[in-house]
């Protein structure tokens, strides 16, 4: 019954079936696939064969009615909904479907694991989602959580980097977000001695105001033996703290024998 409703609703003719009743075909073949069929390869493989063949409005009633019926976490995971997601709504309806599963995401468990491709679904939602609220304070508070709940341990270090890139694309010039990105660079150098995300920390020191996490990168990049990286955040901190202060607290705190300190010092003096 189910392949034979299939053919009906996917034939190119248009002879057997108006638009409204292959809306209704449409939503209630999924309705009954996801809800009777326990394997989610069942719905994967209707919504293949669904996508790009309905109406935004088809589409719509579609999404909708999954997200109110299922568990958000599963769906993303099947590849064809986030295609389906994609290419068979209205633009409206992809920002309101968005928010709706960014809102489930912020009130979800601690931290989140999943692959790549359902992290760069997440991140296409929260894009929408910033690019139609008026509210952007209140997104740069998801951002926050967002962050948190997919950089966290239990995600590998090639991950963690991928992640931070995009994230990073997200972010663009915003100042409360790049702060947030910096953190959390911060809170992994603390983790781990690797130096990748120092350099990425870097990255984001012209959106940085905060005098002790500036000092804080500097005493971290000298300890990893990484004098360039210091004097590079030390000059760009200096436009927005008298330079004697500054070097003053670097050298209460330094071991002043070891090569890299010396190289930094040297440095300073030399732009003298």
């Amino acid at each position: 019954m189910t392949n034979f409703s299939l053919k009906l609703l996917l034939n190119e003719s248009g002879d057997y079936l108006t638009k409204n009743e292959k809306m209704d075909l449409a939503l209630n073949l999924v309705i009954f696939v996801n809800s009777k069929m326990e394997k989610s390869s069942y719905l994967n493989l209707l919504l293949g064969k669904l996508e790009s063949r309905l109406s935004d409005e088809s589409g719509s009633e579609i999404i909708s009615n999954l997200l109110e019926q299922s568990d958000w976490f599963k769906l993303i995971e099947i590849d064809n909904f986030r295609t389906f997601f994609r290419n068979n709504l209205s633009v409206d309806d992809i920002s309101r479907f968005s928010d709706f599963l960014i809102e489930k995401i912020i009130k979800s468990r601690d931290e989140i694991e999943c692959d790549k491709k359902c992290f760069d679904f997440v991140c296409f939602c929260f894009e929408m989602h910033f690019c139609s609220t008026d509210d952007v304070e209140q997104s740069c508070d998801k951002f926050d959580i967002l962050l948190a709940k997919f950089i966290h341990h239990r995600v590998n270090k090639s991950d963690k980097m991928g992640r931070l890139v995009r994230f990073r694309s997200i972010a663009g010039l915003n100042p409360k977000m790049n702060l947030a990105l910096f953190n959390v660079c911060l809170d992994l150098v603390d983790e781990s001695s690797d130096s990748k995300y120092v350099t990425f920390a870097i990255l984001q020191i012209y959106f940085i105001t905060d005098e002790s996490l500036l000092l804080k990168l500097i005493k971290i990049s000298l300890i990893q033996g990484n004098s360039f990286d210091a004097v590079y955040v030390f000059f760009h901190l200096i436009n927005l703290v008298d330079k004697n202060k500054i070097l003053n607290s670097i050298l209460a705190e330094i071991d002043l024998e070891s090569f890299a300190a010396r190289a930094f010092l040297e440095a300073i003096e030399f732009s003298n």
